[in-house]
């Protein structure tokens, strides 16, 4: 902690750099973690789109501010900008301290679930942590922040004071913390029975298959039978979890009244800092939408002709929605399960580098070393000792605990881990760049304030690995790992059937992410009653996907529940926005690798990679950075010299395997889209929507 003679000095300086803008500028030291923003391509001092692009004067700020019913604080115009700057310092060491217990007691739980203890040692730091923010918004409150030249200060001290949860009355809040803590409890430990093709019952101690374990059982089946019966068993044991949604809906909606929003919709979209954001995400959805109809009339019909011999009821039909589970996936999330069905050219071989990585010896490690290097070769720093001290990489035998792959932040700016239950399988390869994607933005943030430590936005958090992984995905990489062989090659026939394998988790996952947040915007802006929540839910994944319910549902079932997302309350949203992200980094990244021209049919986009480039890291580097210092456009431009969400470089990207399908849905005739709900589907359970 350095003294407040030094602090006011560094004041001084800071306040004397955003005065005397010069063409010294960039030889200014930087490296304080509340540094004016300075764009390392312009040179140029960046404003804050909204609010407050300028400074207010003293009497455009209100003399109170107000939290919920329970806060109301007088604003101390005589507070000086070297006053609130050893504020901000003082109330980060605090911060992050709460916020390195309140973490690692959320991974003790998320890690060992079957812990009374520790479940309730979680929620008592959820509780410290709900009461910290209630004070640190008490303390922020008297600066008149808006009158501060500093724009970097203004943006901290607006994250503290646009409010949260602690807004609610403490009742309502524990009530919140009790709801949230039932929904995630029931989805992480719900289980269910192996199926049986005999009838018999299995015995209780057979039936222990999670999440995870059904989405590899769906995976693996060919049996049109065994695979409805695991998607119905799976959105049948959590349907409890629509028993306290409602009320945890109220509650969101009554957080967000409170913070000046007219409901939780807005509330969450305000993070995005876009007018319309919603909006925006349709007309991009609109300029892919082509090219998912394409693929979806494409795959119905392989599928038709896959199960014809089985029993399926007329369920696949010529012109009509998917059942979800003959895409071997609970959600239609990703169709890479099916690929061996919809292969163009089955005679080619498959890149599928998992059995040569159980050839090598592949451990889990092993493949997380991979990863590292991969980062380490654009110019990252390498994971450090902490993380491979800390993190689990493997299920541990016997015990209770949440294997979702997730990164962790533990907010000392030196403690990073990963929890994920690994398989040695090309998808988990994958997943392993997508994660450390996450580790390195906390590494390269760390520095900033609390308030500032956070990606650009929500969505470019899960951009950056992916960006990563499109490299790592591609032939020359793994022909360079020696993970595949040189008869793959990356044009003709062989790029058709690479782009098809891509575009069944890159593509097809777009309208699935629109479709639940679709669902979540209308519950929480109040447009769709509970009576109401899992009729809607189908007609949305109707019209979004092109896919039905593979079994009879209920008004009383809860099917939104069975994706983490929502009873975990994460936003979604990001996902789609980071898909479009993707895209738009991998595309500038090869062209400042010089690993892709539009005009050189040699350098293909879909077969970029960047390994090795430390021009391409450094210009990703600058970006993340940032973290949230500034707006999500200003770090857009640093990567792409663009400041807008752009649907083009994924068209780019897939143009061969578009037109392609084309072709191949005009030689059989093929039907391009779908019936509104068709008349083989049951939804007699839905009730008449107002």
């Amino acid at each position: 902690m350095m003294g407040e003679y030094n602090l006011l000095m560094l004041a001084v300086f800071l306040f004397a750099v955003l005065i005397c803008v010069n063409s010294d500028v960039d030889h200014q030291p930087v490296n304080f973690y509340l540094e004016p923003y300075l764009h390392p391509t312009t040179k140029q001092w960046k404003q804050l789109e909204k609010p407050y692009p300028t400074p207010r004067k003293p009497s455009q700020v209100k003399k109170f501010r107000v939290m919920g019913d329970h806060l109301n604080i007088t604003v101390d115009l005589s507070l000086t900008e070297t006053e609130a700057l050893k504020f901000l310092q003082d109330i980060d060491h605090e911060d992050r301290e709460l916020i390195h217990k309140k973490t690692v007691a959320a991974w003790d739980q998320d890690t060992d679930m079957a812990s009374k203890e520790k479940r309730i040692a979680y929620f008592e730091l959820v509780e410290k942590r709900t009461a910290f923010n209630r004070e640190m918004w008490k303390r922020a409150a008297i600066y008149p922040w808006e009158t501060f030249r500093n724009r970097t200060i203004r943006r901290a001290f607006k994250s503290i004071l646009v409010g949260g949860n602690e807004a609610l009355p403490d009742k309502t809040q524990q009530e919140l913390n009790e709801i949230s803590g039932k929904m995630s409890y029931i989805y992480s430990t719900a289980t269910i029975c192996p199926y049986n093709k005999d009838g018999v019952q299995p015995s209780k101690e057979d039936c222990t298959l999670t999440q995870s374990d059904i989405e590899a059982k769906l995976s693996e089946t060919d049996d049109y039978k065994e695979g409805k019966y695991y998607w119905k068993a799976w959105h049948d044991a959590v349907r409890d979890i629509g028993k306290g949604y409602p009320r945890f809906v109220e509650i969101l909606n009554e957080v967000a009244i409170l913070n000046d929003y007219p409901d939780a919709q807005e509330y969450y979209m305000s993070q995005y800092e876009t007018d319309f954001l919603n909006l925006r995400a349709h007309e991009i959805m609109g300029r892919i939408f082509p090219l998912y109809e394409q693929l979806h009339a494409y795959a119905r019909r392989k599928l038709r002709e896959h199960f014809e011999g089985q029993e399926h009821e007329g369920e696949i039909t010529v012109d009509g929605a998917i059942p979800l589970h003959v895409l071997k996936n609970l959600y239609g999330q990703r169709w890479d399960a099916i690929y061996d069905i919809l292969v163009p050219y089955p005679e080619l071989p498959r890149i599928d580098i998992g059995a040569e990585m159980e050839r090598l010896g592949y451990t889990q490690k092993k493949m997380f070393e991979d990863g590292d290097q991969f980062y380490q070769s654009i110019g990252f720093d390498k994971l450090r000792k902490e993380f491979w001290d800390d993190s689990i990489i493997e299920r541990i035998p016997g015990r209770e605990m949440a294997c979702h792959a997730t990164a962790w932040d533990l907010s000392d700016r030196k403690s990073f881990r990963i929890r994920m239950c690994t398989q040695i399988t090309m998808n988990d390869y994958r997943t392993i760049h997508h994660e450390l994607g996450h580790i390195h933005y906390y590494m390269q943030y760390a520095d900033r304030h609390k308030q500032l430590a956070a990606g650009a936005n929500p969505g470019f958090h899960e951009a950056i690995g992916d960006t990563i992984a499109f490299s790592v995905n591609s032939v020359s990489h793994l022909q360079k790992l020696g993970l595949l062989s040189k008869e793959h090659k990356n044009h003709g026939k062989h790029a058709i059937n690479q782009l098809l394998l891509h575009a069944l988790s890159f593509v097809v996952d777009t309208p699935w992410v629109l479709s639940l947040e679709q669902w979540r915007w209308d519950v929480l802006a109040g447009k769709i009653l509970p009576k109401d929540y899992n009729c809607h839910w189908w007609k949305l994944r109707h019209h979004f996907q092109g896919v039905t319910p593979s079994a009879k549902r209920k008004p009383t079932d809860f099917d939104p529940a069975t994706k983490y997302h929502i009873p975990n309350d994460a936003q979604y949203i990001n996902y789609f926005i980071a898909k479009i992200l993707t895209f738009q980094f991998h595309e500038a990244l090869c062209i400042t690798a010089k690993q892709y021209d539009p005009d050189d049919p040699s350098k293909p986009l879909h077969d970029c990679s960047i390994y090795g480039s430390k021009e391409a890291g450094k210009q990703f580097a600058d970006m993340l950075r940032i973290g949230s210092s500034a707006p999500w456009q200003d770090a857009l431009e640093i990567v792409t010299g663009v400041r807008d969400l752009n649907a083009e470089p994924i068209l780019d990207y897939y143009k061969p395997l578009y037109e392609w399908l084309v072709k191949e849905n005009a030689k059989y005739n093929e039907t391009v889209g779908w019936q509104n709900l068709h008349p083989d589907v049951d939804y007699s359970f839905c009730e008449k929507e107002d």
